[in-house]
């Protein structure tokens, strides 16, 4: 990875970790942060961040150990 690519990345996650935030806070609605994904994807052009946009599987929703049974 180039180091602008680099920068790409770092900015775009760096963004998109502050509109999570919001989303969790509920400021943001699903379709709203699907839209500025998909904004600073253009934006930034990130390496990493591009993949698997849809799948956030650093978020802790996502994560397995985050995942709780019903209670019986």
């Amino acid at each position: 990875m180039t180091a602008g690519q680099f920068e790409r990345e770092r900015r775009y996650q760096s963004a998109m970790s502050v509109l999570r935030a919001m989303s969790a806070k509920g400021l943001l609605t699903d379709n709203e942060l699907a839209q500025a994904d998909a904004g600073l994807r253009d934006k930034y052009s990130p390496a990493i961040g591009s993949l698997y946009p849809q799948n956030p599987l650093t978020s802790q929703p996502s994560r397995v150990m985050y995942v709780r049974e019903k209670e019986v």
